[in-house]
Formats: structure tokens, C-alpha cells, sequence
């Protein structure tokens, strides 16, 4: 694996007037917010579960003006935002550390430049409020007791020490390479000026951290003083992130979901987590809860990351999640001691067979056996579970609530909605469950358990099949409620069926054809309810009645993985294009390079998260398993059989990890080539090793190497001159080639070995 590859076309840049706010940003220890302007909105901490800072808002003042900012850019690494006025360039990089050390600090970098031929002075105004508030922006409602928080600061030495009131270990420092010109401080904050005089045509670099912690002044002030070399820090953060684009790097054809990807990858770590109870993720950031159905979909798109932090996760929720009988909890708060768990009271959920599908998924792609050891338990027991609650056939929800007490499924926020009873969409992944328990159950050496887990699982599918399909409409329903009413509305949950493997062949055709209808389909994915139902509303419900999830769409892209390659791409595009709207503004909470929550059903809105924490890693699933067609399996063998759309003649995927390696491999006019054997349908070349890193090019690259020869793919997204030029590894000679690619086009080289 090459860990240096660069995250190239990763980079938007906006005018500030067509910016609705700024990034989420994250790493293993905090969470903060930044602004359209680059500001910092919230700085949030994982280890307990505290808000350390409601804001940092910095200024620029020249000459007795305010000066505004023009431009914000978005990097996987940092935010940037360009000020200008009186011959001043001024920018404001936001940057949260992410990697190794310096979890708990935040920084800003200053730059600044005088075009004049004569000295210029200005103003630097540090904002600082550290109780956590609401902004306008903000979905996510600050908790009563972070905004009740008062403040005691004092300066030592030249730095800023501020306690909380009543926590006095907990504070935060506040130091820089400027010393501060005038200070104000508050009971809930402080103010802070600057002066900077620049000499014709000098430029200037400053920076301003903030570390935050739990255990009081004298470690914050040690660890601050490391902290303040900021620029082996951004380095270290730029070269960590590269790594991260660098891990599963998918190239198509399509420009736009290659970037989609690399994106999705920068979104899922700055989400992962590692709370005191273990590593985690949770669904509403920043906080401590982990809603286990999200934390399942979170992993099946991180085993093709970080695969370790996925086993790391389900493994706290089977020490931690696990309720009377075998059922998975639906959530768990992660700083609590003890850690506290609950179920909504439901006597099944969908929380339950998502962890035993997430379970098996991680091994088949690390083939970590003492995971396995340790997590099969808790799937064999789970799947007793699930057993036991069937009625009839069908496994039952006995709950005659509403909301999240009443909806057993993926909808759970509906107000005043009830999905239970026979629901659909649990069945299905029920028995999906059930069926990879038993495969589980066979490679721990479980017979009996295997045979029993396989024969249920096929049982549950018949009746399924049997009991739930509406003799109206043709199509499952959503639920047969309680009291024995069958809801028969079609919504964006047909889908289940489709992808479990419930449905067969021309059913799962029929619905994947429902779902392309204009009820359903639009340019930003796919509704969660069609138009014309009873009960559909764009807006209702957190858009969960009729508005757009793209989570729905990468599940229904999923299911048209073989069935419709070209419709799989074509939504693909459509969860990702919102990202680049050339105004965001006028699609409100929407930000460059980050996956929405959700979407008003009619004019699209984004009035969600602006950063969905569960898109970014479903998608990523889509990705490998969709077009790559990576299919996990638990044979010690690596399944590829890529779905191509009918303009697409290559794809190619470097450094996933699989088995405890990284593969590397692509398809190109109808043939596979790979650094492992491969189980495939495509005629397919095996090499020895992937040589990539021994290649120089400015393009998207795969160089597998065996005995006699080194095939090499090169590929672009633009149109350009490529220079592909191999290292004395692999050429006794300098060897060079001359390309002139399209965009999408890519192209193979074959060198023989000298001698």
C-alpha cells in the first residue's frame, strides 16, 4: 500500500455568499463544527461526553475596518477562508488534528500578506463563548446543562487558562505564537485582540490552539506547549488523511463518483470514535449515544477502511448492548460508567439481525477467527432470539405504541407512526441473519446449530413470500399491524426484500422497476414514500414520509447492482451531485464534500444533518460491492464480479483490505487483473504484487508486477498529457511512456522484464 498517494481533485472552493455554513470536522477524541467562514461553531469531546467550546469567531480589522471574506475552500484535511481589503490577503484555516496525538486541540492558522510599498497594521478579534448554544443552522438542540455552564479564566504566563465552574479540572487552554495586545474575560468566555504590523510585501504566518481535557490546568498547559509546533501538526494531518483517500481507492469512469468515494472515505473517519467504553459512532454528532442499526450500516462501509474499527465497535456492542434473552439493544451511551443501555420496550427491532449481518460481514472481509471466536456467541444467542419471537410464521413486534416505542424498522422517528406487528422489513433482515448465522455456525464447528439456523432462515423466507405480499397491489406490505390490518402503502421499503434475498427473481425485478417510477424516482434519489399515497408528505416526519434519505437510495442503487448497472450509477451520482451544487445556499444546509441527512421530496432541501454520519460509510458499501462488485464470503476466497454499466469498459480498485492484506485490482475490456487470485466470473490474470508505489504518474495508477512482466493501469478524469515513468525496481533502464488520455478513459500497459 502506498500511504503517500495524494487526495488530488479534492479540493471545492466557494464564494461566501453561496454558503449556507461550514464542515463537520472529527477525529478518535473530538468533534467541532466550523463555519462558513471558517469560524469554529463547537468543540465537542469523546472521552466525556462534554462541549468544551460554543464558539471561536475570528476577525479581521484594517484601518477601522472590518474586513469580510470572499471565498471559503474545503479540503479533506482543513477549511480555508480568504479575507481582502486595504492591501491585505488575509486566510483563516480552521484545522482539527487528525491522527496520531493532539486529539484535543484545535487550531487556527493565519496567513496574511501586505501588497502595499508601505508598512500595514491590523487587528486580529478572538470571540470566544464556551457554553455550548444552538446555531439557526443547526439541527442538533444543545443540552440544557452544556449551556448552563459558567467559566472562571486567568492568564499564566501568556496563556489562557479557563475552568469550569464546579468541574475545575475540566478546561481548556488557549495559547499562539502572538501575544495578545488586550483580554476580556466573562463568566462565559473570553475576548481577545491582536495587533500584526506587516512591512511592504511580507507575508506572515500565526497560528492560535486551543487544547481542551478532563484533568486540569497543569496537564492542558504541558500538553499545549507540544501542541503549538502547528505545522508538523497540519502536515501530519494532510499526510494521515491522504492515507485514508489513499485506502480503497476506486477509479470509474465517472469523474463524479470517484470523488463521491474519496469523499465518503474523509466522512467516515472523521466520525469514527473512541469513547471509554471503545471505539464507536453515533448517529446524531456530536454525542455518546450509538444507535446500534446505524453503528451495523456504519461498519459494513468501514470494513473496507478500517476494517479494525468495525470489529472493535461490534465487539463493545456484544459486551455492552446485549439484553435478557439474546436481543440487541437499540442504544448505548458510551461515556456512561456503568455504560447504560435501552430497547424502546419493543420485543424485536431491527437492531437485533443489522448486528449478526455486520458481525458476519466483518469476518468474511478480515477472516479474523478470534473475533469470530469471540462474537459468535452473541450471534448464535441473538438468533435464538429472533426465533422466539415468531407468531404464525413471521417474527412479530408485540408493541401498540408510536414513534420510536411503536416502529421496529429504520423509520423509527415518524411522530405518532406505528410499524409493527408483521413488519416486512425486519422479516427480511431477519432471515437474512438467520441464514449467515448458520454459515457462521458451520466454519466455529456448530452442526447442529448451522443446519437448524439455515432451515429456519428458509422457513421464514417462505412465509414471508406467503403471508406478506398484498393481494392488491402485487407488492409486500409494509406491516400487517397488531390488530391485523395490512398496511399497504408503497413505500421505499420494498426494498428489503430485494436486498436480504427474500424476494425472488421477477418480484425483486418488479420492485426494482417501482422504485424507477417518477413517484419515487427524482435527480437527488429515491422518496421514501411515493407521491399519491396516503400519508405522503415531502416534509413530514423528518422527510421520512415522502422526502428523500439518501441511505434509501444507495440501498435501492444496491439492489440494481446486476439487475439495472446503469440505474446503480445513475443514483450514485444522484446522492453525491447535491454535494457540488454550485450554490449550496439555495439547498440550505448543505456543504461541499458532505453527505446530507436528508432531503425535502419536492424542491430538495437539505433541513437535516448537513454531514449524514451514516451515509458516507453506506455508500462506500455501495461502492465495493455495487460497481467494484466485491461480494464478502466466508470461503477464504475473495469473490469479484464488477457490475459495469453499458459505457463503462474499466474500473479499477487499489489497496482494499482484505484478509489482513491489501488487494489491488481492476477490469479492463471484459478481463480481471489482480495481485490475488480471485473467484470470478470475468477471465482474470493473477501477479504476484502490486507494484504501484514503483510508478510515477500524475494520473490514477495500478501496476501489479509477476515473474515475467508488469501490467500497468492508468486512468483519468480529465482530459490530459500523462507521463508514466517506472523506478529500477522494475526496469534495469529508465522506461517512460507518453499518454494522452480522455476523460474516463484508461489505458494498460504491458512490460516485459529485461532478460
Amino acid at each position: 500500500m502506498d500511504p503517500a498517494r495524494p487526495d488530488a481533485c479534492m479540493r471545492y472552493e466557494y464564494e461566501i455568499d453561496k454558503l449556507w455554513t461550514g464542515a463537520n470536522y472529527g477525529n478518535l477524541e473530538a468533534y467541532a463544527r466550523a463555519g462558513a467562514d471558517s469560524d469554529m461553531l463547537g468543540l465537542w469531546s469523546a472521552v466525556d461526553d462534554q462541549h468544551y467550546c460554543g464558539k471561536w469567531q475570528i476577525s479581521f480589522f484594517a484601518e477601522g475596518d472590518e474586513l469580510g471574506p470572499h471565498t471559503t475552500i474545503f479540503e479533506p484535511a482543513h477549511q480555508t477562508t480568504n479575507y481582502h481589503g486595504h492591501g491585505l490577503s488575509i486566510s483563516k484555516t480552521f484545522l482539527l488534528p487528525y491522527g496520531d496525538g493532539f486529539k484535543r486541540a484545535a487550531y487556527f492558522i493565519i496567513k496574511a500578506r501586505n501588497s502595499l510599498d508601505r508598512p500595514q497594521q491590523f487587528g486580529i478579534v478572538c470571540d470566544i463563548a464556551y457554553p455550548e448554544f444552538t446555531w439557526p443552522d443547526y439541527v442538533k438542540t444543545a443540552d440544557m446543562g452544556q449551556k448552563r455552564k459558567r467559566f472562571t479564566s486567568e492568564i499564566v504566563g501568556d496563556r489562557i487558562v479557563s475552568r469550569t465552574d464546579g468541574r475545575e479540572q475540566e478546561v481548556r487552554v488557549i495559547g499562539g505564537t502572538l501575544p495578545f495586545d488586550v483580554h476580556f474575560f466573562s463568566k462565559r468566555g473570553a475576548s481577545l485582540t491582536y495587533s500584526v504590523t506587516l512591512e511592504p510585501g511580507e507575508e506572515r504566518e500565526e497560528a492560535f490552539v486551543m487544547v481542551i481535557g478532563s484533568h486540569g490546568a497543569d496537564r492542558a498547559l504541558a500538553e499545549l506547549e507540544d501542541a503549538l509546533d502547528y505545522r508538523t501538526v497540519f502536515q501530519h494531518t494532510r499526510e494521515n488523511m491522504a492515507r485514508v483517500v489513499a485506502t480503497a481507492d476506486l477509479w470509474t469512469p465517472d469523474a463524479l463518483i470517484n470523488r463521491a468515494v474519496r469523499w465518503a472515505k474523509v466522512n467516515i473517519a472523521r466520525e469514527q470514535k473512541s469513547y471509554p467504553c471503545g471505539p464507536g459512532f453515533t448517529n446524531d454528532p456530536p454525542q455518546d449515544v450509538l444507535v446500534v442499526r446505524d453503528a451495523a450500516w456504519f461498519a459494513l462501509g468501514t470494513d473496507y477502511l478500517a476494517p479494525e474499527f468495525s470489529t472493535g465497535m461490534l465487539d463493545l456492542i456484544s459486551r455492552h448492548g446485549i439484553e435478557d434473552g439474546g436481543k440487541i439493544t437499540e442504544f448505548i451511551l458510551c461515556c456512561e460508567n456503568p455504560v447504560f443501555k435501552h430497547d424502546y420496550d419493543l420485543s424485536i427491532n431491527d437492531n437485533s439481525p443489522l448486528f449478526m449481518i455486520a458481525a458476519y460481514h466483518n469476518y468474511a472481509l478480515t477472516g479474523d477467527r478470534d473475533f469470530l471466536d469471540r462474537i459468535y456467541p452473541t450471534v448464535r444467542d441473538c438468533a435464538h432470539y429472533i426465533l422466539g419471537q415468531r407468531r404464525d410464521g413471521l417474527v412479530y413486534c408485540d408493541s401498540e405504541e408510536a414513534n420510536a416505542w411503536g416502529i421496529c424498522g429504520w423509520r423509527n422517528i415518524i411522530p405518532e407512526y406505528q410499524i409493527s406487528g408483521f413488519p416486512t422489513e425486519v422479516n427480511c433482515e431477519c432471515c437474512l441473519a438467520l441464514r449467515l448465522a448458520g454459515e457462521l455456525a458451520q466454519v466455529v464447528g456448530d452442526p447442529d446449530h448451522a443446519e437448524m439456523f439455515r432451515r429456519e432462515a428458509e422457513a421464514l423466507r417462505e412465509a414471508i413470500n406467503r403471508e406478506l405480499v398484498s393481494r392488491s397491489t402485487g407488492f409486500y406490505v409494509l406491516n400487517i399491524a397488531p390488530d391485523g390490518r395490512p398496511n399497504e402503502i408503497l413505500s421505499g421499503d420494498q426494498i428489503f426484500p430485494v436486498i436480504t434475498g427474500v424476494a425472488d427473481d421477477e418480484m425483486s425485478a418488479r420492485i426494482l422497476d417501482l422504485l424507477a417510477q417518477p413517484e419515487f424516482r427524482t435527480g437527488y434519489g429515491i422518496r421514501t414514500v411515493a407521491v399519491g399515497q396516503k400519508g405522503y408528505d415531502p416534509e413530514f416526519g423528518v422527510r421520512l414520509m415522502g422526502g428523500i434519505w439518501p441511505n434509501l437510495t444507495c440501498w435501492v442503487a444496491y439492489g440494481n447492482r446486476r439487475h439495472n448497472p446503469d440505474f446503480m450509477v445513475d443514483a450514485m451520482r444522484n446522492v453525491y451531485r447535491i454535494s457540488e451544487s454550485p450554490v449550496p445556499r439555495e439547498l440550505k444546509n448543505i456543504v461541499p464534500g458532505e453527505f446530507p441527512e436528508c432531503l425535502h421530496g419536492e424542491n430538495y432541501e437539505s433541513r437535516g444533518m448537513a454531514l449524514s454520519p451514516w451515509v458516507p460509510p453506506t455508500y462506500l458499501w455501495l461502492a465495493m460491492e455495487g460497481p467494484a462488485g466485491i461480494e464478502p464470503s466466508i470461503d477464504g476466497r475473495l469473490h469479484v464480479n464488477p457490475n459495469l454499466p453499458r459505457s463503462w469498459s474499466s474500473l479499477a480498485l487499489l489497496n482494499v483490505p482484505w484478509n489482513g492484506r491489501y488487494v489491488s485490482f481492476f477490469v479492463h475490456e471484459g478481463k480481471l487483473y489482480s495481485n490475488v487470485e480471485l473467484i470470478s466470473e470475468y477471465p482474470q490474470e493473477t501477479f504476484e504484487r502490486d507494484v504501484t508505489s514503483h510508478i510515477k504518474c500524475e494520473a490514477y495508477t495500478v501496476a501489479l508486477s509477476g515473474k515475467d512482466e508488469t501490467v500497468i493501469f492508468v486512468a483519468s478524469d480529465s482530459r490530459q498529457n500523462v507521463r508514466v515513468e517506472l523506478d529500477r525496481e522494475l526496469s534495469q533502464q529508465p522506461r517512460t511512456f507518453e499518454l494522452s488520455l480522455n476523460p474516463g478513459e484508461a489505458r494498460v500497459l504491458r512490460v516485459a522484464r529485461e532478460g
